[in-house]
């Protein structure tokens, strides 16, 4: 609808605030996950939790509707990956069939599914 190759500032310019209404539409009201990386920025993978001490957390008990990765690089927040709930569920089940799971957190005690950051961004 919006597409064009229309180089004109008041076209680019609508186009930019039907975006900026989408993410207030997103924002507002809604409830989010946020999970802060420190390790994502050099792996460049995000670890997405779903058991911790045998019993279900993280993306498996969740009720936001949202989750959001802040990655993390040297001495400040660099990136935000956003992604609706129903979309990393199944991109986490996606790479837990290929690849299992991660021990993580305190004494290992958790498991993780990591995923490539690259691959929320993808269709």
């Amino acid at each position: 609808m919006f597409y064009s190759d229309n180089k004109n500032f008041d076209f680019d310019l609508k186009f930019g605030k039907v975006g900026e209404k989408k993410l207030n539409a997103i924002l507002e009201g809604k409830k989010f996950e946020v999970k802060r990386d420190r390790k994502a920025h050099g792996t460049g993978n995000v670890s997405v939790e779903y058991e911790c001490r045998g019993k279900k957390s993280g993306i498996s008990t969740t009720k936001a509707e949202w989750w959001a990765f802040i990655v993390h690089e040297g001495n400040s927040d660099r990136k935000i990956i956003l992604i609706e709930i129903e979309k990393l569920k199944a991109i986490t089940r996606d790479f837990y069939k290929r690849k299992g799971y991660e021990p993580s957190g305190d004494n290992k005690k958790s498991k993780c599914v990591l995923i490539p950051m690259q691959s929320l961004l993808q269709g």
